[in-house]
């Protein structure tokens, strides 16, 4: 399995990371260690799912989670999800 880092904010938010910063520009501010803010027009954007994405952006590779780990993370929540619907919560 090729190894491939997890940093597609734009996809789930719908809206470009960095604002209108564009093209090259975005690696300076990745490689100075700057992260996308969290939107706040993304009401679906709940602290589990933030946090989530947040912990695909290490700055070390050995920081950051894999795939297998992000989906390690949605079957927790889907889990947990289903017993507090089967509990009434």
């Amino acid at each position: 399995m090729a190894i491939a880092d997890i940093f597609d904010l734009e996809t789930l938010a719908e809206i470009p990371p960095y604002g209108n910063v564009q093209g090259f520009t975005i690696v300076f501010h990745i490689v100075n260690g700057n992260r996308p803010s969290r939107p706040t027009n993304a009401r679906w954007l709940q602290d589990p799912i933030w946090n989530m994405i947040v912990a695909c952006w290490g700055e070390k590779r050995d920081q950051r989670w894999d795939i297998r780990a992000v989906q390690n993370q949605f079957l927790v929540s889907s889990i947990q999800e289903i017993v507090e619907v089967e509990q009434g919560n």
